[in-house]
């Protein structure tokens, strides 16, 4: 993630400047530019970027990608959902078997969503703050389409995109 992040970054130089131990890092690492990407990943990563500054460019590139990626879709396959929903298991099942691939989600799980914690959320608050300014370059997305599936996605998802969707 944090690899994808540094080459978004370079395509779109003001992403993640929210993010100062990121920019620190990001800026630390552009005087090593000869430095393969697994000793990147290997050395510095842990050694820069604390677990807080993680959960932050995750949410960043989460918000975009999903927004985008719900905007053009066919269908939505959401993982909360599919383990804890048996409808949506059920419809599933049925929406791939209707394009002629079989598919059998019986054992999908993930790990039970808690009700977030403070921390949490404002690193959810700071990710849309983001997006909708110095990361806007990142989200390629038709506000009207993504709104069609919100109803898909599994309560905690539903409540962050609404959120990034209305600011």
């Amino acid at each position: 993630m944090t690899m994808i992040a540094l080459k978004l970054r370079h395509l779109h130089p003001d992403a993640f400047v929210h993010i100062e131990e990121f920019e620190r890092f990001a800026q630390q690492l552009s005087k090593r530019a000869s430095l393969p990407m697994d000793v990147i990943a290997h050395y510095f990563i842990p050694q820069f970027l604390r677990q807080r500054d993680c959960l932050d460019v995750f949410l960043v590139i989460w918000i975009a990608s999903a927004l985008q990626a719900l905007a053009y879709c066919d269908f939505v396959l959401d993982i909360d959902s599919l383990s804890t929903e048996l409808n949506d298991r059920n419809s599933a099942e049925q929406w791939f078997a209707s394009i002629k691939c079989r598919v059998n989600f019986a054992d999908c799980s993930s790990p039970a969503a808690i009700e977030p914690d403070p921390t949490f959320e404002r690193a959810v608050e700071n990710a849309v703050s983001a997006i909708w300014s110095n990361a806007s370059s990142l989200v390629v997305t038709k506000p009207e389409n993504v709104k069609n599936w919100l109803a898909s996605l599994s309560p905690l998802s539903r409540r962050i995109l609404s959120f990034a969707l209305r600011s």
